[in-house]
């Protein structure tokens, strides 16, 4: 059932997807300006989309190749491949206006000086009596609140955290060796400069040796969120962007209870750890992102020659755990280091690894054990076939469908790996028909479960066919075929038997739904004899609205008309029930849009309304083949060919003389004392016989038919004069 979405002109250039949740739930997506909008597919009906956030500026793509779209689950993330990515702003400078100086021995008749800014600030503990260390301490809180506005000291066990009202330098002195006092601001050597007790959130770097390569930040938790006993943990530098600036990442649409949706940021996970040297910015900030995938519960992100993956199971963590050690659960951030420039478009997860695409080479990347962590994953390359980034990937199931393009049409490859180190096996799809596919191709789909691949462009009511079978790794058939729609493909996919398409015809969007698959519980014709099928009509609708005008009757018509189309109107039940008629004159009144059928009232038949299409296939030539060896020398005459045909209705052949540009007709299929009266004209199968009568090179056949009804084509076989000459064949 054909579904108006929206009048024409309102999708110019959008970008156009899919959320195929479950069986119950499938989403038509919408892009298009800073405009987002879903329909539920199995009802065409819009759904609430809410805007949250920067949500409203992100979508600034005026072009479907701006946007790349990924769902998993009830997320849908939509990434705009004009806008470059961002960290967060730096933070102000790390003031240093704290200082924490910690009591190390207690000395009698000792000076304790805390020289801050230069100025010595002195206690002399007393030569005999009780020294404690509160009491040590505290004589020099009081020393630094003496100092002006602004100063204070707080006693913290056998420490003294000072703040001042800007910032300072601090030295201390005591003892006799002159180390019973010790203090820091913002660094330490080594973590034996670490005091046991300290304030809450207090930061110093960790120097180590010197070079910024082993630095690392802790902070003080204390045990009662204040001050006190607590552990130091590694932190973040204070001089870092915190994370990224998830204004210019890929945004999530959510679908929520009851079938709305929510488009928002995502919470990308900050730098919890580390500085720009010890735990970078993920390889993709300062550029613009091509996709998005999901691999070994990793989020992954192509950029450039880059692959950069999540941490395993926090999808939207790009920065490392540790400043101090790299783990497997890191993230990855690799590139393909290749010598031929390309950007990576494309991601598809293989049981051998990760095939990677870009515009003129394909990589895989593997792990060298089960981890798959930063250390052990490596990148190589798998094949230089040309790829037209613009054009999806199309899954086959154990393969996939990528197409290359000339100026003047389109070639499609498969590519299959079979082994992390062994070259994949690639195939042209288009060999024999390597100029018939147009270069306009922008859309592709992919079903294994169909065994088929559909690829067309938004210019063109075509759909282009591949249709094969396979036993294993072998094989055995394969097809090209052409589906003419009643408007130009916007957009296609395919799902569980099932081909969603989006057109434009005349003045609207519409959505439709083609069943590839005959389902006998859904079918809408049914004969006498139990046989169902679905009408072979495009757009059609069953139980269409009718009424009687007179000795009329009025069939309204789903979808707005198209002169340029042949409507088809067939009667499921009733009196009438199989009969068919095409409608000349048209109308409308307050119910809508509606065909007249003269003379006829059809309000109890059932009426099942649609445009016909031609059924139209040209058959090859025939050559006699023994075992895996053709003939193609050999004299041969064809006497007459036999077309084994399944459920079908009327079916017409044409025959096409060598040398003669016309086709003539030889008639129908119609088998006689067949039909019961007042049911559909449809037999459960037959044979014709053809009569030829020529040499196998000097003819063609070709079988149409335009009827409402099905045609299937079992099987051919030919009788005929073989002569090979008296040559023998190797």
């Amino acid at each position: 059932m054909p579904n108006i979405i929206y009048p024409a002109g309102t999708f110019t250039n959008a970008k156009w997807f899919s959320i195929l949740r479950d069986q119950s739930e499938k989403y038509l997506g919408c892009i298009i300006g800073s405009n987002l909008f879903v329909w539920n597919l199995l009802t065409g009906v819009v759904q609430d989309v809410t805007r949250v956030g920067s949500s409203a500026s992100y979508l600034t793509g005026t072009s479907p190749n701006d946007y790349h779209v990924f769902s998993v689950n009830d997320f849908t993330f939509i990434t705009n491949r004009k806008i470059t990515v961002t960290a967060q702003a730096t933070p102000g400078a790390w003031t240093r206006d704290k200082a924490f100086v910690t009591l190390n021995t207690v000395v009698y008749n000792s000076p304790y000086t805390l020289t801050i800014n230069g100025t010595a600030y002195t206690y002399t503990t007393p030569a005999t009596g009780v020294l404690s260390v509160a009491t040590l301490m505290g004589s020099l809180k009081t020393l630094v609140d003496g100092i002006g506005a602004g100063w204070s000291g707080t006693v913290i066990g056998a420490g003294l955290y000072i703040v001042g009202p800007s910032e300072f330098s601090i030295s201390v002195s005591a003892g006799v060796t002159g180390d019973a006092l010790t203090v820091m601001q913002q660094t330490v050597p080594n973590t034996s400069g670490l005091p046991l007790q300290c304030t809450h959130d207090y930061t110093v770097k960790v120097s180590n040796t010197g070079v910024s390569e082993d630095d690392y930040y802790v902070k003080f938790v204390a045990d009662d969120g204040t001050s006190g006993t607590g552990i130091w943990q590694e932190t973040v530098s204070p001089l870092v962007s915190p994370g990224l600036d998830a204004s210019t990442m890929p945004h999530e649409l959510v679908r929520l209870a009851g079938g709305t949706f929510e488009f928002r940021e995502v919470s990308y996970e900050p730098r919890l750890v580390g500085d720009i040297n010890t735990n970078p910015n993920p390889s993709f900030v300062g550029k613009s992102l091509q996709s998005m995938f999901f691999y070994k519960n990793r989020l992954g992100i192509l950029t450039q020659d880059n692959v950069i993956m999540s941490q395993a199971g926090d999808y939207f963590n790009f920065f490392g755990q540790s400043a101090l050690t790299s783990v497997d659960s890191d993230p990855i951030d690799i590139s393909t280091s290749s010598t031929k420039p390309g950007v990576l478009r494309s991601a598809v997860p293989v049981p051998q690894g990760l095939v990677l695409f870009s515009s003129g080479e394909q990589f895989i990347m593997t792990s060298t054990d089960d981890s798959f962590g930063p250390k052990s994953v490596g990148i190589r390359t798998l094949s230089r076939y040309e790829y037209d980034v613009n054009v999806d990937l199309a899954d086959l199931g154990t393969s996939t469908a990528f197409v290359t393009k000339s100026p003047s049409y389109s070639r499609v490859f498969e590519v299959e790996t079979v082994g992390s180190n062994d070259s994949p096996y690639i195939q042209d799809l288009t060999e024999a028909i390597p100029e018939l596919i147009p270069s306009s191709i922008s859309l592709a789909a992919g079903s294994a479960q169909s065994s088929m691949l559909a690829l067309a462009s938004p210019t063109s009511r075509s759909v282009w066919v591949f249709s094969f079978y396979s036993n294993g790794r072998e094989r055995l058939q394969r097809a090209w075929s052409r589906w003419d729609l009643s408007g130009t493909v916007q957009y296609l996919t395919i799902e569980n038997d099932v081909m969603w398409v989006v057109t434009l015809q005349q003045s609207s969007y519409v959505l439709q739904k083609l069943n590839i698959v005959q389902s006998a519980a859904t079918s809408a014709i049914q004969s006498s004899n139990g046989a169902k099928v679905d009408p072979s009509l495009d757009m059609w609708k069953a139980n269409a609205t009718t009424s009687v005008d007179g000795v009329n009757t009025r069939v309204y018509l789903p979808f707005l008309p198209d002169t340029s189309l042949t409507l088809c109107l067939v009667t499921g039940t009733g009196a009438n029930a199989g009969v068919v008629y095409k409608p000349t004159v048209f109308g409308v009144d307050g119910t809508g849009n509606y065909a007249v059928v003269s003379n006829k009232n059809l309000t109890a038949s059932n009426v099942i309304i649609g445009y016909t299409f031609n059924y139209d296939v040209e058959l090859p030539k025939f050559f006699y083949r023994r075992e895996d060896k053709v003939d193609f020398t050999a004299y041969t005459v064809v006497s007459r060919i036999k077309f084994n045909f399944g459920l079908s209705g009327d079916i017409q052949f044409q025959v096409q003389a060598g040398g003669r540009d016309e086709w003539d007709d030889t008639g129908g299929v119609k088998i006689m004392n067949q039909y019961l009266l007042d049911d559909i004209p449809m037999v459960e199968s037959g044979i014709y016989c053809l009569p030829i009568h020529q040499r196998n090179t000097n003819f063609n056949i070709r079988i149409q038919s335009d009827s409402p009804f099905p045609v299937s084509l079992s099987n051919i076989t030919w009788e005929g004069n073989y002569n090979p000459r008296s040559y023998t064949r190797a």
